[in-house]
């Protein structure tokens, strides 16, 4: 060919050479055959590329030439599944060749040559060449369609697609935008213009350039042609789909050319549809009526391009729809038929859709004629028949999912594509009215739409394929949360339904997407909640609350399986496994705790081995700093398993406090998160529930804690004087403390006693508690203005007022924070008081005939009764303790002097009517404040290294500040008494039942008039 064919210009072995690789090419596109890779690479790089430059006695021969040559290309190229563009195939070898080599230029000079072999084809009608001349341009047109499609995906890009882009503007050489667009003019081959449409579609689509700078001057004339053609009855009916997917594609990518159509011509009139608006609604318009024949690929487009109109938020285009009266009826009828099960699945997602994004949209009012199309639906029961099209539509093949990436579709074909893009259509419809109130579903369509997702799930076809059961379990998990009250028997559906599932999920769990077993967990919690909520005892359609038992072991199942590659992916960034695993914990707790079933899951547990593995889990999570969330979970499902007896010894065997304990330090370091802390407390809680189950037998794990992490437990609890904003560790560790003191004879400490440090803590942090509580002023300033220092916001408060012992007066209208800070404090004064009442003597021991053990005792009050400070760090003493009595006494009786029973008693917190709960803790707070002010003020009388002045000074002050409290007990329990003659200001007593709330303070007011006189 080469030595004698190139000279003398005739080519009958070259041609002969292509028409036999033309023949057997389509043999060798997966198989790789390296005869014929060697011949391909010839064609590439050595005739196709150089063929116009040979001499040529038949000019018909190089254009036969160019046939063959296109001919084998676009055999090899395919649009295949198995294309890779890293294997060494000849498909992959074409691709590579025509992107990055002279092959591909030569391609292009084919194309921009398109116009001159059409009028050759033209002069030539009826000839072979004709027809050589006309198939060379369209397997041009095709081939580059393919090569562009193959190509995209490749970051940088090609020679062949750098030359495709460059603009009239940025060069002289010829736009193959504009040579393309010049066929739509050309209607002596219709096949023609629909492929260089389509081509002028994928460019639009894949690159971002501006189709309208390319077009330039020609851009009005080739909307005008377009239109034309579109609005004929006889043209060809794919070169209309092949204009109306350009449009969608346009309206998607191409805002210049979407506007260039969209807006019609200069001297629009704004009320009117522009000239491509009116051709989609007459192409509606006849597919309803059925005068004429209108194909339904060429319907669907139509549809499409509305649909692309409301999906890209095209408003001006939408109002002039919605103007027409006719609109929502054109585009909506085909789901108004009878035959709605029936319809082609795109054209029902479209239309799905575009209702979706109207009512999206519509947020004060929905258009009354969309309005009508939803009531004639739920009148003639459509809505259950759009459920049934979206569910009959599913694939039922099982091969048709090979891949589990949910952002790829490249790899996605035929009808999955489109029963999933059906499928998103409805989830979106079904999201937008669950929430939309100017539309109303009957209860009776909710649980049909309910029905058919749970039928759908159970499927085995359908949980196979990952993208469609998350979609459905996603759907499922909006609309019962949405649905659920309306809709009971849902629930009772999913509970019969949900064994069955979660076995499924159980048996292939290694071949599952965690995103799906995710969204099924989710579901579960949504309905093991909503069950909590309404505690219905009786079955109901066969159904009891204890049945959810059944959900343990196939939950143990895939707990245990993703624990352990949860572990491997904590090191690594894709934490989606760990996700699930937090989700299944959730879901665990949730089902446990239901109808407290947990006592007979215990063996299933243990099975499973789900504490030890949850444990290592919690180990690795604190280990590598990752995922707070799911260190919280198992923390919080310990907490609920720890009030049981064996599950708390399970915990204990596994060591898991002290498995954890050693790591535990980073939860409240320097450079943590803001989630760790809360784990650290989820933990000290964890400790403090087993030691309240198991007592003794765990009072050395314990104290191992304690000893492990005293100087953070110390120091939370000297940190409320700083901050009294964060007192919820100081609440965790003072539960943590008192539990180790009542059982504090169980051990014997070898080296400093830890308790000796949290004590000094606990005092600390009640005369903190106790400042606070009486400076509300102050209180709320650090609340509110958290940046301001402590040392400030005292000097302020100190200069606003005159100098007092004891500021009590109440905020008015105090703010939520304020409250809440009180009440946080309130009950952080509660448990210090009654962990320090555990040091001192009780009053009933004190003052006994057998008399007090003063070497046993130790006091813990000093002898002081100033009022609490902030400035420095004090302890715990008589002025402080006599405070909180004031300030309680003062808080039960404040509304009682207002002499209105219905404004109800104020409360400590301030602002607000004391519960029930608030007073008994009120009340406790007053008693035990007074009980270890009485007991210790006895021990002091009865120690003899105490001097007498000290004694004295106690028996006056005490005296002195009990009278107080007196006065004021005994003015309440007068209140409301008829007046007698003989009341005096001398006779304060009052007739007291012994049932009294007040009867214990009474109690204590008299041992001090009796002890301390």
């Amino acid at each position: 060919m080469a030595s004698q064919e190139r000279v003398v210009g005739r080519h009958p072995v070259c041609l002969a050479f292509l028409q036999l690789l033309s023949a057997v090419a389509e043999t060798f596109v997966e198989e790789v055959q390296e005869d014929f890779l060697a011949c391909l690479v010839i064609v590439l790089h050595d005739i196709f590329p150089l063929h116009h430059q040979w001499p040529y006695v038949t000019v018909a021969d190089r254009e036969l030439i160019a046939h063959h040559c296109l001919l084998i290309f676009h055999k090899l190229v395919t649009l295949s599944k198995t294309f890779n563009p890293q294997a060494l195939g000849s498909c992959e070898l074409c691709v590579y060749s025509l992107l990055h080599g002279d092959s591909g230029q030569a391609l292009l000079r084919l194309i921009l040559a398109g116009e001159a072999s059409v009028t050759r084809a033209i002069e030539f009608e009826g000839s072979q060449q004709s027809d050589i001349l006309l198939m060379s341009v369209r397997l041009s047109f095709s081939l580059l369609n393919r090569l562009l499609l193959l190509g995209a995906p490749v970051a940088s890009q090609s020679p062949l697609e750098k030359r495709l882009l460059v603009s009239p503007t940025q060069s002289s050489a010829a736009c193959v935008v504009t040579s393309l667009a010049h066929f739509v003019y050309l209607r002596f081959e219709p096949r023609l213009c629909t492929l260089a449409l389509q081509l002028l579609k994928r460019i639009a689509k894949l690159y971002p350039m501006s189709l309208l700078a390319c077009l330039g001057g020609v851009a009005q004339s080739f909307r005008d042609q377009a239109l034309l053609r579109l609005g004929k009855l006889t043209e060809h009916v794919r070169l209309k789909v092949a204009i109306l997917q350009l449009l969608t594609v346009c309206i998607t990518n191409q805002p210049g050319v979407s506007q260039l159509f969209l807006g019609g011509g200069d001297k629009q009139d704004n009320d009117s549809l522009s000239p491509c608006l009116e051709s989609v609604l007459k192409i509606l318009k006849i597919k309803k009526e059925g005068v004429y024949y209108c194909p339904s690929d060429l319907h669907e487009a139509s549809v499409e391009v509305v649909h692309a109109i409301w999906a890209c938020h095209q408003l001006r285009a939408m109002e002039s729809l919605k103007k027409n009266k006719d609109f929502w009826n054109l585009l909506c009828f085909p789901l108004l038929e009878k035959s709605v099960s029936s319809q082609d699945v795109l054209l029902g997602a479209f239309i799905l859709r575009t209702m979706a994004l109207e009512l999206y949209h519509s947020k004060k009012s929905v258009d009354p004629q969309l309005k009508s199309i939803f009531e004639q639906a739920d009148k003639e029961g459509l809505v259950k028949d759009w459920s049934k099209l979206v569910h009959s539509s599913l694939p039922q093949e099982e091969d048709m999912d090979c891949s589990v990436d949910l952002l790829n579709t490249s790899n996605i074909k035929g009808s999955l594509s489109s029963a999933i893009f059906l499928l998103a259509s409805w989830r979106d419809l079904c999201m937008v009215l669950a929430k939309c109130t100017h539309i109303k579903l009957p209860s009776s369509a909710k649980e049909a739409i309910l029905r058919d997702i749970i039928h759908s799930l159970k499927s085995v076809e359908v949980l196979e394929k990952f993208r469609i059961s998350i979609l459905l379990s996603e759907l499922y998990l909006i609309l019962l949360n949405q649905w659920g009250s309306e809709c009971p028997s849902a629930i009772t559906t999913w509970c019969k339904s949900s064994e069955h599932l979660f076995n499924s999920l159980a048996s292939g769990v290694t071949a599952l997407h965690p995103r799906l077993v995710l969204w099924t967990v989710a579901i579960a919690s949504s309905t093991a909640r909503a069950l909590k909520k309404n505690r219905r005892k009786e079955p109901t359609d066969g159904f009891h609350l204890t049945d959810v038992r059944h959900l343990v072991r196939p939950l143990c199942q895939l707990l245990k399986y993703y624990c352990r590659k949860s572990m491997d992916e904590l090191g690594s960034s894709n934490l989606l496994s760990v996700e699930v695993c937090t989700a299944l914990v959730v879901l665990l707790r949730d089902v446990l705790t239901v109808e407290d079933i947990a006592s007979s899951c215990f063996h299933t547990l243990q099975e499973f081995l789900v504490i030890p593995v949850l444990a290592d889990l919690l180990f690795t999570s604190l280990k590598v700093q990752k995922d707070y969330q799911v260190a919280a979970v198992i923390c919080h499902l310990f907490l609920s398993l720890a009030s049981i007896t064996k599950f708390a010894d399970e915990l204990q065997g596994c060591g898991v406090v002290g498995h954890v304990s050693s790591v535990l330090s980073s939860c409240y370091a320097k450079d943590s998160c803001k989630g760790w802390p809360q784990v650290y407390q989820l933990f000290v809680q964890l400790v403090t529930r087993l030691l309240h189950t198991l007592r003794h037998f765990f009072v050395e794990d314990a104290i191992s804690f304690v000893v492990l992490h005293l100087d953070r437990l110390h120091s939370c609890l000297t940190q409320v004087r700083r901050n009294p904003c964060n007192v919820e560790e100081a609440l965790v560790t003072c539960h943590l403390v008192f539990n180790i003191v009542v059982l504090r004879t169980s051990w014997v400490s070898d080296g400093p006693n830890p308790m000796t440090t949290l004590m000094r803590g606990v005092s600390s942090a009640t005369s903190a508690a106790i400042a606070y509580l009486c400076r509300p002023s102050l209180l709320q300033h650090l609340v509110e203005y958290k940046k301001g220092s402590i040392t400030k916001a005292v000097l302020e408060e100190e200069e606003g007022h005159t100098k007092r012992q004891l500021s009590t007066e109440e905020v008015r209208d105090p703010s939520p924070q304020l409250l809440e800070a009180k009440t946080k404090l309130q009950e952080l004064l509660a448990i210090c008081l009654i962990c320090c009442q555990q040091f001192s003597p009780g009053v009933s021991e004190a003052v006994s005939d057998q008399g007090l053990d003063v070497d046993h005792w130790q006091p813990i009050v000093r002898l002081s009764f100033a009022s609490p400070s902030l400035e420095q760090e004090d302890a715990l003493t008589f002025g402080t303790l006599l405070a909180a009595a004031q300030l309680c006494v003062k808080s039960l009786t404040k509304t009682d002097r207002m002499q209105s029973p219905a404004l109800g008693t104020k409360s400590l917190v301030g602002g607000s009517c004391l519960t029930r709960a608030e007073r008994s803790l009120v009340l406790m707070v007053l008693e035990v404040s007074l009980s270890i002010s009485v007991s210790q003020a006895i021990l002091y009388r009865l120690l003899p290294t105490v001097p007498p002045r000290e004694k004295q000074f106690l028996s006056r002050e005490l005296g002195a500040e009990m009278g107080s409290v007196k006065m004021q007990v005994q003015r309440h329990l007068r209140r409301g008494t008829p007046a007698s003659p003989s009341s005096t200001r001398s006779s304060l007593q009052v007739s007291l039942d012994p049932s009294s709330e007040w009867s214990l303070v009474q109690l204590f007011i008299n041992i001090v008039d009796k002890v301390f006189k």
